[in-house]
């Protein structure tokens, strides 16, 4: 089942906007809301697998919305009256992935959704080989930054002394090659790759990069990694993997402005990660993201994986790495 969250200004389209959506097979209205405050508050603490927005809110414009959400990993239709081309195209280069007419029926709002039902289940096939949640933001994404890239390079055709637009371009361009690079981390056969001396630090900084377009905006990230840190033995693109994996873990269960601290430190013979967030709420609901496979990674790298309660309102996941000069004595 699909969840989506909608979000209208006027309490007679979202009504109608509600009721096309629950006659659409595997889709779930999870809450509908009329104003921007409301929904990114929502936004912060939960990610529906679409969102479905007005053009019109009761405290600012759609577009608004779409700007301040649209890293999320989410799918975003906006629904809206007959427009111009420029307005569509805004709409889409601030991110929407659609902009559908509200006709009577709201027709082609359900043939769109209809069809992301059956994208997203395409990209979240089971598998042997487990990509999970993180992948499929990271395809979503990059899907994402092209298609506005796409879109921007078409209004640049029509005003191309705009600077505005041109650095548009360029944040979707580096952005998706970014992407790009931590994909082909998840998809290639890591574990057939022999283990090398890595940077550890470097990793986790990689990490830490992707994770940001993956989080809650108003989630404080940081990250503290200590000087003349020893190279640990293993492969770059499990360990960027597992670090990615504890990060979204704890962005998950964080309130609203909570906050997530990746500190990277070492002792005499390893290197230790250490993954905190501060301000949990049990009430979050979570989406189910376990540590299996950032567990097995560690176990893989000879490490040792541990998860603590440090207060009422903070949880830590601590990992232990061998450096790889003392693994090798080990061996």
């Amino acid at each position: 089942m699909m969840n989506v969250l909608v979000v209208d200004g006027h309490t007679d389209e979202r009504r109608a906007i509600v009721e096309a959506l629950s006659r659409v097979p595997g889709v779930s209205v999870q809450c509908a809301m009329s104003d921007l405050e409301t929904a990114a508050g929502v936004l912060a603490r939960y990610t529906p697998d679409i969102l479905v927005t007005g053009t019109e809110l009761a405290d600012a414009d759609g577009i608004q919305l779409v700007e301040k959400v649209r890293r999320r990993g989410m799918s975003i239709v906006v629904v809206g009256p007959t427009s111009s081309r420029d307005v569509w195209l805004r709409y889409l280069a601030a991110g929407a992935d659609r902009f559908v007419e509200s006709d009577h029926e709201l027709a082609e709002l359900q043939d769109v959704v209809r069809g992301l039902v059956r994208q997203l289940r395409s990209t979240c096939p089971e598998s042997p080989v487990r990509v999970g949640r993180v992948a499929t933001g990271l395809v979503h994404d990059f899907y994402s930054y092209l298609h506005a890239l796409e879109v921007v390079l078409e209004l640049l055709e029509r005003a191309p002394s705009d600077k505005h637009l041109w650095g548009e371009a360029r944040a979707a361009l580096e952005q998706a090659v970014s992407l790009m690079s931590m994909l082909m981390g998840h998809v290639r056969d890591d574990q057939a790759r022999a283990p090398a001396p890595v940077a550890l630090g470097e990793v986790v900084r990689a990490a830490v990069t992707a994770a940001q377009s993956l989080t809650a905006p108003r989630l404080e990230l940081s990250v503290e990694i200590a000087g003349e840190l020893p190279p640990v033995l293993g492969v770059a693109g499990e360990l960027e993997r597992m670090v990615l994996e504890l990060v979204l873990n704890a962005s998950e269960g964080t309130r609203n402005g909570g906050e997530v601290r990746v500190a990277v430190t070492r002792t005499a013979d390893a290197v230790l990660v250490a993954v905190t967030s501060v301000g949990v709420d049990p009430c979050v609901p979570r989406s189910g993201l376990d540590l299996g496979m950032a567990r097995a990674i560690v176990e893989r790298h000879s490490g040792t994986f541990l998860v603590a309660s440090c207060e009422p309102a903070s949880s830590s996941v601590l990992v232990t790495l061998p450096a790889s000069g003392a693994l090798e004595l080990a061996r």
